[in-house]
C-alpha cells in the first residue's frame, strides 16, 4: 500500500507541474488547446497505472470495468484538480522552464507505469 501511495502523490505532483506549465505555454500561444493535447500521455500513464495497481490488489474480487471505473474516475479527478489549480495559481514560470517542466513530467509519467508494470507481473513462484 505505501508503493501504492507513493506513486499516487507522485502522479499528483507530475500532474500539477505538468499543468502549471501548459497554463504558462498556452497563454501566448495562438492555439492554446495544443498545449493542453500534451497533457494526454500523462494523463493515459496516471489511468493506466491506476488500472495495473488497482489490478494487482484487487484481481480475483473485483471485475475489470470497476477496475476501470476507479482508476478513470481518479484520473478525472485528480486532472481537473490540477488544472483548478494551476489556473488558480496562475502563470508563474517562464516558459522554457515550463517546456522543461512538460516534457520532465511526461517521462516520469512513463517511468511511474514501468513501476506499475513491475509491480503488477505474475511472480514466478
Amino acid at each position: 500500500m505505501l508503493q501504492f501511495s507513493s506513486l499516487a502523490i507522485a502522479f499528483g505532483v507530475a500532474l500539477y507541474a505538468a499543468t502549471s506549465s501548459v497554463v504558462v505555454l498556452a497563454a501566448d500561444a495562438e492555439q492554446p488547446w495544443l498545449w493542453w493535447v500534451t497533457l494526454v500521455p500523462l494523463i493515459i500513464s496516471h489511468a493506466a497505472t491506476g488500472v495495473l495497481l488497482l489490478w494487482n490488489d484487487a484481481r480475483s474480487r473485483q471485475g475489470l470495468l470497476l477496475i476501470v471505473a476507479i482508476a478513470g474516475g481518479a484520473t478525472l479527478a485528480a486532472t481537473a484538480a490540477a488544472v483548478w489549480l494551476a489556473q488558480d495559481v496562475g502563470p508563474w514560470m517562464p516558459a522554457h522552464v515550463a517546456g522543461m517542466i512538460l516534457v520532465t513530467t511526461s517521462v516520469a509519467g512513463v517511468v511511474g507505469f514501468g513501476f506499475a508494470a513491475t509491480r503488477s507481473a505474475p511472480r514466478a513462484r
